[in-house]
């Protein structure tokens, strides 16, 4: 049962998928998961999702930022970007072909990277 929740975490990304499954098996006896959690942000962060936020432009970086959980819809963040949705689609296709959100319902968008929004915020 701890495998299927630990690999919901991951949400697929096979680089956070190795490294929490490392971590669980390192210290699953002495640590919480939520410690654990922790150690799995701060290597996200200092090996991939540093690097993916420089490179993003401030627009894909609000887009980001407002998305708050699975499956936000579209129309709410072009609401509080004043965006329209002809020009935040712009921005969705970005993100999407980088893979850092997904679109698995018209309509609404998902962060595609796991834990992205936790580490997201600590960036503003």
């Amino acid at each position: 049962m701890q495998a299927k929740k630990l690999a919901q975490i991951t949400k697929g990304y096979a680089f956070a998928f190795q490294v929490l499954g490392l971590l669980y098996y390192e210290h699953r006896d002495e640590m919480e998961l939520d410690d654990i959690l922790s150690k799995l942000d701060d290597m996200l962060d200092d090996f991939v999702y540093k690097k993916i936020w420089t490179s993003l432009s401030k627009q894909d970086k609000d887009v980001v930022l407002t998305i708050k959980k699975e499956n936000t819809k579209v129309s709410d963040i072009c609401k509080k970007l004043g965006m329209t949705s002809s020009v935040f689609s712009r921005y969705r296709d970005q993100l999407l072909k980088r893979g850092i959100i997904s679109s698995s319902q018209h309509g609404y968008v998902s962060l595609a990277l796991p834990r992205f929004e936790l580490i997201a915020r600590s960036y503003e």
